[in-house]
């Protein structure tokens, strides 16, 4: 599976948010969770993708209309990561 297809399809999966630092392109699988007594907690699942020019020219066409142009972390109570080279 190529960056465009995998990038795409994890955004479709998690409803979720895409940005980039300067060594990565992230994509945050967004949830929110509620417990028994009913407090709420928004959580993320991470997908670092290191950067590469394909991978940058992949994210400058999927999200031209971004603004910030990089994109915005979510910020949530927990997170996990995962890393791909």
């Amino acid at each position: 599976m190529d960056f465009t297809t995998e990038i795409v399809e994890e955004l479709k999966k998690s409803g979720g948010n895409a940005y980039r630092t300067k060594h990565y392109i992230v994509i945050q699988h967004l949830e929110l969770n509620v417990s028994d007594n009913g407090s709420k907690m928004l959580t993320s699942k991470d997908i670092y993708f290191s950067r590469t020019a394909s991978r940058d020219t992949v994210f400058e066409k999927l999200f031209e209309n971004n603004k910030p142009k990089n994109g915005k972390r979510v910020k949530t109570a927990m997170y996990s990561r995962i890393y791909v080279d």
